[in-house]
Formats: C-alpha cells, sequence, structure tokens
C-alpha cells in the first residue's frame, strides 16, 4: 500500500509539473508573441495606434482618445469621443449597447470596449492604455505638469479660475481643466481641452529622458496604467520615441492631425445619450484620410533657416523662451529675444524685414494673418521679427 501511495504522490508531481510548465509556455509564448508584434510594426513601419481612456473610482470611463502613430514619419493622429458615445460592444460574445463612459461598470472587458471604439472608427486598435483619474494625476505630477494656453475661464460657485494665457497645470488641476463644465460651451469644448493636454504631453520637454527611460517605466510608469501591452512593449515603445528625440524631434504635437467623433443627442430609456452621426460613416472617412496624411513626411525650413527677432508682446512670462524651443524645431534661428516695447498687444504681429518670402513662410508656419512690411530694410542679422499676441497660443495664433 505504501507503494501505491508512493506512486500516487509521484503520478500527482509529475501531473503539476506538466501542468505548471504548460502554463509557463502559454504565457511565455504569449509575452514573446506581444513583443515580436510591436518589433514587426516597427521593423514594417506601420501604423500602431492605442485607446488611451481615464476612469473614475465608479470605473465610469471619463476620457477616450484613440492616437494613431505612424512609425515611418512620426507623425500622429488623434481621434477624440465623447465619452457617452453610444455604441456596441461585445459582452460574453454577445453584441450589448451601451455609452463608451458606462461600458466598463457593465462589464465589457477592456478588451473589448478597446475592440467596440475600433469598430465604430473603422480602425485597427493595436493596444489600449486604461489609468485611473488618481493614477493619470501621478503620471502628470512626474511630469513636472503640463503647459495649456486657455481663455479666461471664471466659474465662482465652483472655485474655479483660470486666467488668459499660457498656463502650467500639476495632475488635479489638469484633471479638473477637462471636466469644467460652462454653461455657455458646447459639449465638444472639454474634449478640446483634453486635446490641449495631450499636445503638451507630447511635446517632449528637455527633462524628458529623465522621467522616462528604461528604469523608471517599468518601476514608476508601467504600474499606473492597466494595458495589452507589456511592460517590455512599453520600453521598446520608448526607445523608438528616445531615437528620435536624440535625433531633434520632440514635439510629436507638431503636424499632429486631429479629429472629432461628432454626434447626434438623442434620449433612450429618459438618458442622454449621443449617437455617432451617419451610424459613425463620416468619422470613419476622417480616419482613413488622416491615416494617408500622417503617411506623408511633414515640410521642414531646416534647409534654409528663418532668422528672427523674438519679442514677448504680453505678460505671460517666459512666453518667448518656450515659444524659441517650440521654433527652433522647425529650423527657426532666434537670433535675438527679449520684451516688446509693450505687452498689451492682443494681436501677433510678423514683421518683414529683409525677405518678405521668409516673413510668409513664418506666418504659413503659425498661422498668423498680421504681416506688416518694414518701412527700413537694413543688413541686420534677422530677417522677420515675430511679436507675441495673446491670441498666440504657443504654437498657432488662434
Amino acid at each position: 500500500m505504501a507503494f501505491n501511495r508512493s506512486g500516487e504522490s509521484g503520478s500527482i508531481v509529475i501531473i503539476v509539473t506538466i501542468v505548471v510548465l504548460l502554463i509557463v509556455t502559454i504565457f511565455l509564448g504569449q509575452f514573446f508573441k506581444s513583443e515580436n508584434k510591436l518589433k514587426l510594426l516597427f521593423d514594417n513601419k506601420q501604423n500602431i495606434s492605442f485607446l488611451i481612456s481615464t476612469h473614475d473610482d465608479k470605473q465610469k470611463i471619463t476620457l477616450a482618445t484613440v492616437l494613431i502613430y505612424n512609425s515611418s514619419t512620426g507623425r500622429l493622429a488623434a481621434v477624440n469621443l465623447l465619452p457617452d458615445t453610444y455604441t456596441s460592444f461585445l459582452k460574453n460574445g454577445k453584441t450589448s449597447f451601451y455609452t463608451i463612459a458606462e461600458s466598463l461598470n457593465n462589464g465589457v472587458t477592456k478588451e473589448d470596449v478597446k475592440d467596440g471604439v475600433a469598430k465604430l472608427l473603422g480602425l485597427k486598435i493595436n493596444y489600449y492604455l486604461f489609468t485611473s483619474e488618481k493614477n493619470f494625476i501621478k503620471i502628470i505630477d512626474i511630469m513636472g505638469g503640463v503647459e495649456v494656453f486657455t481663455q479666461e475661464i471664471t466659474l465662482p460657485e465652483e472655485n474655479i479660475y483660470y486666467s488668459q494665457g499660457l498656463i502650467n497645470l500639476d495632475g488635479d488641476k489638469a484633471v479638473e481643466f477637462t471636466s469644467i463644465n460652462v454653461p455657455t460651451e458646447d459639449y465638444y469644448q472639454n474634449l478640446r481641452r483634453s486635446e490641449l493636454i495631450l499636445r503638451s504631453i507630447i511635446n517632449l520637454k528637455p527633462a524628458f529622458k529623465d522621467v522616462f527611460n528604461e528604469h523608471t517605466i517599468p518601476k514608476f510608469i508601467y504600474p499606473l496604467v492597466s494595458s495589452n501591452m507589456t511592460v517590455n512593449d512599453m520600453v521598446i515603445f520608448y526607445k523608438q520615441i528616445a531615437a528620435m528625440y536624440n535625433k531633434g524631434y520632440t514635439d510629436f504635437s507638431r503636424n499632429m492631425v486631429s479629429i472629432t467623433l461628432y454626434c447626434d443627442r438623442d434620449l433612450v430609456n429618459n438618458k442622454n445619450i449621443f449617437l455617432p452621426k451617419k451610424s459613425g460613416n463620416w468619422v470613419k472617412s476622417d480616419v482613413v484620410d488622416a491615416v494617408n496624411n500622417i503617411a506623408k513626411a511633414e515640410s521642414s525650413y531646416t534647409g534654409n533657416k528663418i532668422r528672427i527677432q523674438l519679442l514677448n508682446g504680453t505678460d505671460i512670462v517666459g512666453f518667448a523662451s518656450r515659444t524659441e524651443r517650440y521654433l527652433q524645431t522647425f529650423g527657426v534661428k532666434v537670433v535675438e529675444s527679449g520684451n516688446a516695447s509693450n505687452q498689451n498687444y492682443e494681436n501677433t504681429v510678423i514683421i518683414s524685414i529683409n525677405d518678405d518670402q521668409k516673413a510668409n513662410k513664418l506666418a504659413e508656419l503659425i498661422k498668423c494673418k498680421k504681416i506688416i512690411k518694414s518701412e527700413v530694410t537694413d543688413d541686420s542679422k534677422y530677417e522677420v521679427t515675430l511679436i507675441l499676441g495673446r491670441d498666440f497660443d504657443g504654437r498657432v495664433v488662434k
């Protein structure tokens, strides 16, 4: 009898060992399959797309954006979606209809949320990255905050005030900024504010490689998100971005194509929802155009640099230096910088001194319509003067 018990125990050990080996093999197979998939996308210069979303403590989605990254050109497209957009999702193998906002707390898995949004847009989405609002706040704070240009917002009853101009937001303020409800605004204004946050995040700051690197991503960043990416996937992606950063490509918001999924408001079961216009056919066409657009390399002025004098015509501290860093990514050379004669310029002005063609190029770059021809041309070291007004958001004239 003892011999049989020993034999049975040995058999159980063997079976358990086989099961463990199978589990490990399957896990490692999926792990390497995931990494090989991302590497193949980069090797073949294909698009890589992400559903990026935040949710509150009750799993209600508060932000949903799809980013499409062209790994050949380094350009991005962003699709911004109202969380209250009503669409179909697979749940336990069956089609169910929910708003994006309520999909998670109705039992739709994150993978199925990703696939539901992908079907709505007519786009293959490779990865999802979900984070709670609390963790999103931590990520923004780790980055040192975000800079956005805003119009004045005053809501005394909610103790909310934002002055017009370029402001720096910490994590708490960034979440507040994207969720402000101003009675006079339309439903899409918070999407526009969310895009400002996104653009600031992907405009990589000088400290980018200190915050994001092969050591900090596994330890500090990856634990704050829920994703179908492995931590090594995230490091692989980081290395690609860092390689472009090292070559001087720092502002990934530059020439980013922005799309908004527009909806019609409707009432279903006594609840306000938003149905995608034309069942999403309009946005599907926009997505196709965006994918084709970001496959084209952006134009560059580096072959024939514009030499400018940059003057701050506002009372926003550091506005000129921030703008200088942005313009340098286009090959614009700021040879002189300082304050204008007064800080009350409402409108941005370009003054052509020695080169009308370059003045027009700069105007095209920042979408400035106010161009003045200098009455005096001389042999000064710059060809154009740019005076920043309050209508300049750090990148373009609004």
